[in-house]
Parts: C-alpha cells; structure tokens; sequence
C-alpha cells in the first residue's frame, strides 16, 4: 500500500509545482500588462496614447491572432444566451481595457496591481453567490472580510498620507479599478456558466472586440 501511495504523491507534487508555475507566469503577464499600460498614459511617452488607443492596440493583434479559433469553433452565443454572452464580451473586452487605462491615468501601477487582481476574486465569490446560488465557506467568507480590509487601507492611506484630503483623482482611479474588477468577474462568471473553455471564451472576446470597437475606433479617434 505504501508503494503504491508514493507514485500518486509524485504526481500530485508535481502538479503543484506545475500549477505553482502556471500562476507565476499568469502573474508575470498581469504584472507586464499593468506596468506597461501604465508606461503608455504616463509622462514618459508624453502621455501620447489613450485609453482608446490602448484598447484597439490591445485586441487589434488578439483579434487577427485568435480569429481562427472563432472560425473554427463559433462564438458560443449558443450555450451562452445574449445576455451572458454581452456579459463576456463586455466584462473582458474593450469596455474592461478602456476602464483600466482611465484608471491609470489617476491611480499608480502599486495600487493597480493590489486592487485589480486582489478584488477580482472578491466579486467573484459575491456574483457566484448571488446569482448561481454558489455557497461561501468560512474560509472564503473570512478571505472577503480580508479583502474588504485590504482595500479600505489601501484607500484610507492614501487620505491619511495627504493630511485627510486625498486627492479626488486617485480616489477615482480607485474606484475604476474596482469596477473593472467587477467587470471582469462578471465576464469569469459568464464563462464558467457557458462551460467556454479558457481559448474559446479568449479568442471571442478578442474577435467580437475588435468587430465592434475597431470601426468605432477608426471612425472617431483617428485622423
């Protein structure tokens, strides 16, 4: 029995590893996103591109790239339903980009990198709970409480380190940082209600993105 216990025990530690690594990476990407889009609106580019520009950069290259997917399997509005489907593309696509961009306008990549991945869960578990019914443990209804906290210092530091008046534009990047928090949850929730695997439900929200902010873009942001 013990031999046969050790060879499982491998497997499972070696998926750990491997899960382990997977999360560093999607981290890294996160992390290269955030600072990157930061760098883009910031002084150091003069403050040359906007957040509409950043959008279509964004899904103008995902969209072509992911545009065989598509072709080949659909845009799962049939297991989706309209309003899911508006819940995906909106939550995850140019809507979402466009409101992380603004934020960075306001808000430092510090605070954006804590807020945005950190409350993602956060709205997750509410939503879930809401809407599918899901039920919260201890452990998770504890994480929120942390999380909740988490963000309330995060913002009251920021009042407390300008003498009790923080400044209105980071408390707005604050906020918007939030909402694309929620945006983007509402878009996890939506997939795992399609059962889109992680490609498919990538590559439509790229695709139909690019299909409805793309000529938008073109018509009104460019010269």
């Amino acid at each position: 029995m013990p031999e046969a216990a050790a060879p499982a025990e491998t497997t499972q530690r070696r998926r750990a590893i491997k899960g382990s690594l997977w999360v560093l990476f999607a981290v890294s990407i996160w992390v290269g996103w955030i600072l990157s889009t930061r760098l883009g609106v910031g002084q150091a580019t003069g403050g040359r591109l906007t957040a509409w520009d950043i959008a279509f950069l964004r899904f103008f290259v995902a969209g072509a790239l992911l545009l065989p997917v598509v072709l080949r399997r659909g845009l799962g509005l049939d297991r989706l339903g309209l309003a899911w489907f508006a819940v995906l593309v909106g939550g995850a696509g140019a809507l979402y980009v466009v409101v992380v961009t603004w934020a960075l306008h306001f808000a430092p990549a510090a605070d954006a990198a804590a807020l945005l991945p950190g409350t993602m869960p956060m709205f997750v578990a509410i939503l879930a709970y809401t809407i599918m019914r899901d039920r919260l443990d201890r452990g998770q209804l504890a994480g929120l409480g942390l999380t909740l906290a988490g963000v309330s210092a995060m913002m009251a530091s920021g009042v407390l380190a300008r003498g009790g008046t923080q400044e209105a534009g980071a408390t707005l990047g604050h906020l918007l940082l939030l909402a694309a928090a929620f945006l983007w949850a509402g878009s996890t929730l939506a997939m795992k209600r399609g059962g889109l695997a992680p490609l498919h439900g990538t590559a439509t929200v790229a695709v139909v993105s690019l299909a409805l902010y793309g000529p938008l873009y073109l018509e009104r942001f460019t010269d």
